[in-house]
């Protein structure tokens, strides 16, 4: 595998575990009513927009999160050559 695929992976890997937390979450909150947004969201005539919308708001959250956390904590040395900024 080359160094690039495997860089790929590792991103996409960590983005899919953002996202799975972000659902859990998202999950979480519908379960617990917190601040009453399940009951507001399965009396609402739009059901499937909103929850669309806080699923998708959580795992673009979540995910970018933890991706970003991931590529920050690469700490091989070799990936800096000691060029550019």
């Amino acid at each position: 595998m080359s160094e690039f695929s495997s860089v790929v992976a590792y991103i996409v890997r960590h983005m899919f575990i953002g996202v799975g937390f972000g659902a859990l979450f998202a999950t979480g909150a519908l379960w617990f009513d917190v601040a009453g947004l399940g009951s507001l969201i399965m009396a609402s005539n739009d059901r499937v927009v909103a929850l669309s919308l806080l699923y998708g708001g959580f795992a673009v959250t979540f995910g970018s999160v933890v991706c970003g956390t991931a590529i920050m904590m690469i700490s091989d040395a070799d990936e800096f050559s000691g060029r550019g900024g």
